[in-house]
């Protein structure tokens, strides 16, 4: 029975002993039969030394089948995204095949990789700083590096090769590396700018490093090629506020023959002057855009939080009828086009979603409107009478003529000839609403004038609106018994 114990014990010792070597050989140099010593170079072009190796079954499926077995025995959650092979190792991966290099074993050389104008040292990630690209590199302390992964887009995954194993998907802690005694550095290629962008219609700067020997660089924003062949790039603000884009640049280095790449999350915002969230409504206009010349609308604001102190801006040529807060009657004139603007005083509260802060207090833009009056559907009128009606009420319609739309009113032009049949020639859908927007009343007709009993709706205010084709026209009137 003891001598039993102890060939035990000795035959345990032995493979623990064999397996630390195997360690100590793949942190240190290759041991792998056939590797080749061979010199590659930094995106800098500076001399890295490397070996290539060919595949070896044995080394390759010992080190594949104790990764496993580590993996079962710790239950690290783990996706594997490349199967074992011997032709590199953990940084050879990260540092050179990943970016398009050749496969290779590299060792204590990897600290060339970090010690340049390439790459930066930056503070370890947070989710707020989080960012796809990165290299993590475990060490005792950076001078001895014995293993490097690579953020993913997801926060706290990386991508690391273990040893001469799979490549693996993988959390910060879930690998043989991730033990709290092990110190991280944290590298990615330089990128300049900032992360919020808050003026609408500024052109922010984005620059990356522009010491490589003969680099090429290519920049995409969320995907879409931006900019041109250069270390530097600017981006255009045209986005809604609070709209998230990535920003990458790809780095061809001709050195090394790897592409190494950087990723810099932006939030587009605005603080500038205009607070989002607002609403608006022009009665007597179909979408709020089109308008017709020498007529008068009524523009109803919602503002996005507390406001007060209105002022309007109109394009040339409109002119202001009458304002108050959160309303606006404005006649067109002989037409054109432009934007309406409306600024107040506003007191928001800050949400937490937003990439910048808005910019409560006096005079902030809360709604603009771009509005034209080149629409080939005006030309028709619509008044009401009498109003307030008690027992009926005569809605009439057609002609030349330009009116109110929200009153009715003829502004400009003398009154069309009637003919004598009352007919306008052209069909239209009649509605009336109530003030809940409940119809009360439709009809379809060609007729000029359309008589509507109203004994039997209740006193309040009701909405008479006539459909032709794309045209909406509509008219407020009371009914007081």
């Amino acid at each position: 029975m003891k001598a039993s114990s102890t060939i035990r014990t000795y035959c345990s010792l032995k493979n623990l002993m064999a397996f630390l070597l195997l360690i100590v050989s793949v942190q240190l140099h290759a041991q792998i039969p056939g590797g080749v010593a061979t010199t590659i170079y930094t995106p800098m072009g500076q001399p890295v030394f490397a070996i290539v190796n060919p595949e070896d079954a044995y080394y390759r499926d010992y080190v594949n089948n104790d990764n496993i077995q580590r993996i079962n025995q710790h239950g690290w959650w783990v996706q594997v995204e490349s199967g074992a092979t011997t032709t590199s190792q953990c940084h050879g991966w990260a540092w050179s095949q990943y970016n398009g290099g050749p496969a290779v074993e590299i060792n204590g050389d990897v600290r060339k990789y970090f010690t340049n104008d390439a790459v930066e040292e930056i503070a370890p990630l947070t989710q707020e700083n989080w960012e796809e690209g990165v290299m993590i590199v475990f060490g005792a302390n950076m001078s001895v590096p014995v293993h490097t992964a690579i953020t993913t887009a997801e926060y706290g995954i990386v991508r690391s090769k273990w040893w001469y194993g799979a490549v693996y998907r993988h959390t910060l802690d879930g690998h043989p590396w991730g033990e709290s005694n092990w110190q991280r550095g944290w590298y990615r290629v330089k990128m300049n700018g900032d992360q919020r962008v808050c003026a609408f219609g500024s052109t922010p700067g984005y620059s990356t490093t522009s010491a490589i020997p003969g680099a090429t660089y290519s920049w995409k924003l969320s995907g879409a090629p931006v900019g041109g062949n250069s270390s530097a790039v600017s981006i255009y603000h045209n986005f809604s506020p609070n709209t998230n884009k990535t920003l990458s640049v790809e780095i061809h280095c001709p050195l090394s023959g790897t592409t190494i790449k950087s990723f810099r999350k932006i939030c587009f915002g605005e603080n500038s002057g205009y607070v989002s969230g607002g609403s608006y409504y022009i009665m007597g206009s179909m979408n709020n855009t089109n308008l017709c010349p020498y007529t008068s609308y009524t523009l109803y604001v919602s503002p996005p939080c507390s406001a007060s102190g209105f002022t309007y801006t109109l394009p040339p040529g409109f002119t202001i009828n009458s304002a108050s807060d959160f309303s606006l009657s404005f006649s067109t004139g002989a037409g054109g086009s432009g934007s309406i603007e409306v600024h107040a005083n506003v007191w928001c509260s800050v949400s937490a979603s937003r990439c910048c802060v808005p910019a409560p207090g006096s005079n902030v833009l809360i709604a603009y409107a771009y509005v034209d009056t080149y629409s080939t559907s005006c030309g028709w009128s619509l008044t009401v009478s009498p109003n307030p009606a008690a027992d009926y009420i005569d809605i009439e319609t057609g002609g030349d003529e330009r009116q109110d739309a929200a009153t009715g009113e003829v502004l400009f032009g003398p009154a069309p000839a009637k003919n004598v049949s009352g007919d306008v020639g052209e069909s239209y859908l009649l509605t009336v609403y109530n003030s809940q927007q409940v119809s009360v009343f439709t009809t379809k007709s060609r007729d000029r004038k359309v008589t509507v009993s109203t004994r039997q709706m209740q006193n309040g205010i009701y909405i008479a609106e006539i459909i032709r084709g794309k045209e909406r026209i509509t008219r407020r009137f009371a009914v007081d018994h």
